[in-house]
């Protein structure tokens, strides 16, 4: 699926193809993905021990706004919880305020 991945960071801040494949083999990274007939989204992330960390989270330009980024937040978020996460970080450049607006609207600082 990474061919399809690809086109979606055409649309965004763009990864490598060699930086979605190491982060496939992160031995503690997690993935998920939103999928109609094709991918809409994508969000990376990883966890040790009670902390998380989400690397990444992306929307096909046509699939924004219909609430797709929030709900793999949430799902990812709720799949870590149960495995035992207590808090997850993030990092947002200042100048991307779509993100931080995003992260706000879904109470995460």
């Amino acid at each position: 699926d990474i061919p399809e991945l690809l086109k979606i960071e055409e649309e965004s801040p763009v990864w490598t193809e060699a930086q979605f494949v190491g982060e496939l083999e992160q031995a503690n990274g997690w993935q998920y993905v939103a999928v109609t007939s094709s991918i809409l989204a994508y969000i990376c992330g990883r966890s040790v021990l009670d902390e998380a960390e989400i690397v990444k989270i992306a929307v096909k330009r046509d699939a924004r706004k219909r609430g797709i980024a929030t709900r793999l937040l949430h799902h990812s978020l709720d799949a870590a919880f149960k495995k035992g996460v207590r808090t997850c970080h993030l990092e947002v450049r200042q100048s991307n305020q779509p993100a931080l607006n995003f992260y706000k609207k879904n109470d995460l600082k």
